[in-house]
């Protein structure tokens, strides 16, 4: 009676196996895949700098429709052997409302794309979502769990050797805060893994576009 019941057992390994990898194969063709490519154009007086965000997986992801959450744009510059930052603040900035962020966001299907132009020169929005971690005061009675903070910034008109670094990062504070604030959304929704994209274009009006070079 042994030999058939271990018959019977390698059968059912020898289906198990390759239903588990079938199982983990799909898996990982359900985490969200996007690309990020940037370009610079016009000149000096007015630079363009085009972002597009393409979805090149197989599942929708969740994104701001203005292409403004979760996209930071950096201009750095080289001086001295030293990377500083190339830009100023123009003015401090409102967090939008939850019930803005909740109409902002929207499903990017997969084979879609979709770009912001951000005139360098002038003001441009720069989101920020902050973990509050000091404790509460009894006068004032807890804190809210998020700060969140925006910023206009602008690139500075001394730019020398400069580049712009575009990144598109689902912090999970953001994940948290909209989890936490907004109404049928969670995590899986926003994101199945953490996605951090990084371009850098160099500040030369060569119409060349960049991509984030894990997506090439």
């Amino acid at each position: 009676m042994k030999k058939p019941l271990l018959f019977a057992w390698l059968v059912l390994l020898v289906m198990l196996v390759p239903a588990a990898l079938h199982a983990e194969d799909t898996a990982v063709a359900q985490e969200p895949q996007l690309s990020l490519e940037a370009s610079l154009s016009g000149d000096d007086a007015n630079p363009v700098l085009t972002v597009r965000l393409t979805n090149i997986g197989e599942v929708p992801v969740i994104v701001d429709k203005e292409l403004v959450f979760m996209l930071s744009i950096c201009p750095m510059r080289t001086e001295d052997k030293k990377r500083i930052p190339a830009f100023e603040p123009v003015d401090f900035i409102r967090f939008p409302e939850v019930s803005e962020v909740e109409s902002r966001l929207s499903f990017l299907n997969p084979g879609e794309k979709m770009e912001r132009l951000v005139r360098l020169r002038e003001g441009y929005e720069n989101f920020f979502v902050l973990f509050d971690t000091t404790p509460d005061d009894p006068d004032m009675g807890p804190k809210p769990l998020f700060q969140c903070s925006g910023a206009l910034d602008r690139i500075s008109k001394r730019s020398g050797q400069t580049e712009v670094i575009v990144t598109y990062n689902t912090s999970h504070f953001f994940v948290d805060y909209v989890v936490e604030n907004v109404e049928n959304v969670d995590a899986v929704q926003l994101y199945r893994d953490k996605i951090h994209l990084s371009v850098a274009v160099p500040y030369e009006f060569t119409g060349e576009t960049y991509s984030d070079p894990k997506t090439e």
